[in-house]
């Protein structure tokens, strides 16, 4: 299998992780707002959780999303900020302010965005599916959780953003994980499979 790179330019993984994270827990949901992704799924996951976490902010973004504005709106949902489509600086930077990235896509071809986070020391809370189950090893990298289940997505997110220890060790993990993606390493990869076709 030839494995997605990441940009290391952009998402830098040798950044101070730990020293860039907002002060108080952010949640990060980053997509296309598409059906599949279920958003929703994220919202109340992090409604629950933040009944443990009174502190904590959910920041939903990419494109399409402005459509859950209005829905947060009228749930008067203070904590949590819908910015819709962003750049790729604004990206990195959410990634990189973010402590968990939560993912609550039915399916993916290969989780980019939880890589992407990873190398800005952002560990990702998820369902246990194709696609994100390979970008996220669980316990390490981040937390799986069954499809669907909603509760145990908001039991995730609060396991980990009450236990530093945890939570830091999956930070540590999540850079040295996405130091195997790299774009240069999967082009040298896919020209020796080429190579040996032709031959």
């Amino acid at each position: 299998m030839i494995l997605n790179g990441v940009d290391h330019n952009l998402h830098n993984s040798h950044t101070h992780a730990s020293k860039s994270k907002s002060p108080c827990p952010v949640v990060l949901w980053f997509s296309r707002y598409k059906r599949y992704k279920q958003p929703y799924h994220a919202l109340i996951a992090f409604v629950l959780a933040s009944k443990r976490i009174p502190n904590m902010k959910m920041i939903i973004a990419g494109k399409g999303t402005k459509i859950l504005r209005k829905i947060v709106d009228n749930l008067q949902l203070e904590n949590v900020e819908v910015l819709g489509e962003v750049k790729e600086k604004m990206k990195a930077k959410l990634m990189q302010q973010a402590w968990v990235l939560i993912c609550t896509s039915r399916k993916e071809g290969f989780g980019l965005t939880v890589l992407e986070a990873n190398a800005h020391g952002t560990p990702a809370v998820s369902y246990d599916v194709p696609g994100l189950r390979d970008s996220i090893k669980n316990m390490k990298t981040g937390i799986l959780v069954p499809y669907g289940d909603i509760k145990a997505l908001s039991k995730a997110l609060t396991t980990l953003l009450k236990d530093r220890e945890l939570l830091q060790k999956m930070v540590y993990n999540s850079l040295n994980w996405v130091t195997h993606f790299n774009w240069d390493i999967s082009y040298k990869y896919f020209e020796r499979v080429i190579e040996s076709v032709l031959d």
